[in-house]
């Protein structure tokens, strides 16, 4: 039977990467049951022994919301083995908080005080042997990234798993004198002769904290409530304060200066934070690091598309004995469709990884500061921008960040706003129709359109909080001191994102392109594949929209609702391929020098790119002067649509049918009326 192992600790304080670390990223992802909060898990061997490690979720207490009840309910009901507990050395006394709570559930501990290089970089000293006396707990003071202490903490777990504990609570004299009349009276008045004396401590100490599981169990002893309530008069206030105290003394064995740990960051921020400054830097820094992510990528991406079309070619070759239904089966729906998904890897890649690190380096929590002046026009808080943030990676982890807001109504009001921010899945759309229309200008395009996505969201907010008010509050949240990004970190960050996304192209995106090349495939030459016919015979309604004069641009809308990917998928797939000529030596050659042209690109990010060879198929949609602003009429249209099924599933889970359908009206009208506004009004410029 495997020992449990639990890893503990407030939010960012390095639990997943020291999990990462004793496993070897060996750890499986999933969900909680019936929540959608990742659950991380994984079962090592260490002296002939399983141990199954789970990485709860961050909790500063045990009186918390939404995912930190999974960890606390996870503490008090499950069969756990050991506790580690992964402390932030450089916010010490707020880790500590937790850690009186641990002590309390009378479970073997160990603590790891991480980040213990910055410290060090800070003249943080710690008297680490004093605070681990006085807790009756084993401390590993280390650094996650310091692989020199692995065996010590995986020893120790060991060692902790076969000891049976007893940790005393830590009170002031006040209250450790009623905690004594309570004991004493609880186990005097009990008649039960196997209760161990820690957990004589667990019980009193909940019951002090006016838990009624605890109240119960009193009552099922026998015990006599109303004598024991005359003893235990403690408000919750009282208890609140007496912990703070507590780690106020623990806080005697750390001497630290705070204006040397914060002095590099307030110089940062005397810009990043500026009242006039602040804003102009964020936009532009995020402008240009969207762009560089697209200069960077591109390359990348045109080498792939290379090697998907060499695929292509060779494998049409030795399917040539097979009937040509089989071959365009083959080639066209299952190579084309997931092949033109996984083209875009660099730049899903670049965007996680710009992701990652700004949440790295502390800049992601300093984003919500400096826009909640701004988001108050809109009648919002700073925190909202954080899910516009997740939105933009993915829109149904944009909604599952709405979870931090307080005030219900304003969460109904942004999970409204959420779908309108560009999720990564739309950006390979505007990659490809960027490349064929607005070349050199891609990034830039980009940028608008992200910019329109922002926009609208927060004119939504304004018009919908009369449906949905609000009322003020203050905003706090907490500034941690910027750190040098560790690229082991961003990359595995990216890994994770990067994981899930290919898992995606192989599972849904493959699945539904092989219906969609059933549904668009012509079968008989004298009669048009279904999708065609479907998509002709609403062409009249997108005509003022500019883009439908194209019945290709309407047939692929509708897979976009499964996900949007698989909008670049269609139009791959329907791309005419060229017959040529098998010539092994000449294509490893050729691959050769695009493989060499790549790493040039690449070193060079600003040098002119060459035309992708998977344009071919979207550069013939739309010729003439209005050909730009049609495909950014098509574009807005896909931008402001529905996402994915997910995002109305995440809806739905979150809020319900009435916020779910209300949602997919707005996706429906909205992007027609705006589309319609931005081709009519260019067409009155562009004449």
């Amino acid at each position: 039977m495997s020992k449990t192992i639990v890893f503990v600790g407030n939010p960012n304080v390095g639990k997943s990467a020291w999990l990462n670390a004793l496993c070897h990223q060996q750890f499986e992802v999933g969900n909680w049951p019936g929540v959608t909060v990742e659950k991380k898990e994984a079962y090592v061997t260490w002296d002939n022994e399983t141990y199954h490690m789970i990485d709860l979720p961050g909790c500063y207490d045990f009186i918390g919301e939404h995912e930190e009840t999974i960890s606390v309910n996870f503490l008090h009901q499950e069969h756990i083995d050991c506790i580690v507990q992964v402390v932030d050395v450089m916010n010490l006394s707020r880790n500590l908080l937790l850690t009186l709570a641990l002590r309390e559930l009378q479970i073997p501990m160990v603590m790891i005080f991480n980040f213990m290089d910055e410290a060090k970089k800070y003249h943080v000293q710690i008297d680490v042997k004093r605070i681990s006396a006085r807790l009756q707990v084993p401390i590993i003071a280390s650094s996650v990234f310091d692989t020199s202490n692995y065996a010590t903490v995986q020893s120790m777990i060991v060692h902790m798993c076969k000891q049976e504990v007893c940790y005393e609570p830590l009170y002031t004299k006040q209250l450790e004198s009623v905690y004594i009349k309570v004991f004493h009276f609880i186990q005097k008045a009990t008649t039960y002769e196997n209760i161990s004396q820690a957990q004589l401590h667990r019980l009193c100490c909940s019951v002090i904290q006016h838990n009624q599981v605890a109240w119960k169990q009193v009552e099922v002893w026998g015990i006599h409530k109303e004598s024991l309530q005359d003893i235990c008069k403690v408000s919750n206030v009282q208890l609140t304060q007496d912990r703070y105290y507590v780690v106020k003394s623990l806080m005697r064995y750390v001497k630290k200066i705070d204006a040397i740990q914060y002095e590099k960051s307030k110089k940062i921020d005397t810009i990043l934070l500026h009242k006039y400054l602040g804003l102009p830097c964020f936009f532009g820094m995020f402008s240009c690091l969207l762009w560089i992510c697209f200069e960077i990528s591109t390359p990348w991406i045109d080498f792939l598309e290379t090697c998907f079309t060499l695929i292509g070619k060779y494998l049409r070759y030795g399917l040539q004995f097979m009937p040509i239904w089989f071959q365009d089966f083959v080639v066209q729906g299952m190579l084309q469709g997931v092949g033109g998904v996984l083209t875009f890897i660099p730049l899903m890649a670049c965007l996680y990884m710009m992701l990652a690190l700004l949440e790295e380096c502390g800049y992601m929590s300093r984003i919500a500061i400096l826009l909640d002046r701004i988001m108050r026009i809109f009648h919002l808080s700073g925190k909202t921008f954080v899910a516009f943030m997740m939105g933009f990676g993915c829109n149904v982890a944009g909604i599952y960040a709405i979870r931090t807001l307080e005030d219900e109504q304003q969460k109904k009001r942004v999970a409204l706003m959420i779908p309108f921010m560009s999720c990564s899945a739309r950006l390979p759309i505007y990659a490809l129709f960027g490349a064929a229309f607005f070349q050199n200008q891609t990034g830039w395009m980009i940028i608008t359109i992200y910019g329109i996505g922002l926009v609208i969201a927060l004119l939504l907010s304004i018009v919908s909080v009369n449906v949905f008010p609000s009322t003020s509050s203050m905003f706090l949240t907490e500034i941690p001191p910027y750190r040098k990004p560790k690229l082991s970190i961003v990359l595995q960050k990216t890994k994770k994102e990067m994981k899930s996304y290919i898992q995606k192209a192989y599972k849904v995106i493959f699945v539904t392109m092989l219906v969609i090349w059933g549904l668009g495939y012509t079968w008989s030459p004298q009669k048009e594949s279904i999708l065609a016919q479907g998509a002709k015979q609403v062409q009249f309604l997108f005509e003022p929209l500019g883009f439908g004069e194209r019945w290709e641009c309407i047939a692929a809308l509708p897979t976009g609702m499964i996900a949007k990917e698989t909008i670049v998928a269609y139009f791959t797939s329907i791309q005419e391929e060229t017959k040529e000529t098998i010539h092994v030596k000449k294509d490893i050659v050729s691959l050769g020098k695009t493989f060499m042209h790549t790493i040039y690109q690449t070193i060079h990010p600003f040098s002119k790119n060459t035309v992708r060879d998977d344009t071919n198929s979207v550069q013939r949609l739309f010729q003439g002067r209005l050909a730009k602003l049609k495909v950014f009429s098509y574009l807005v249209f896909i931008l402001l649509s529905i996402p994915c099924m997910m995002t109305l599933q995440a809806l739905r889970k979150e809020f319900g049918y009435h916020m779910m359908i209300a949602s997919m009206l707005l996706m429906i009208v909205l992007p027609y009326v705006v589309s319609f506004c931005i081709y009519q009004i260019g067409c009155l410029f562009l004449g």
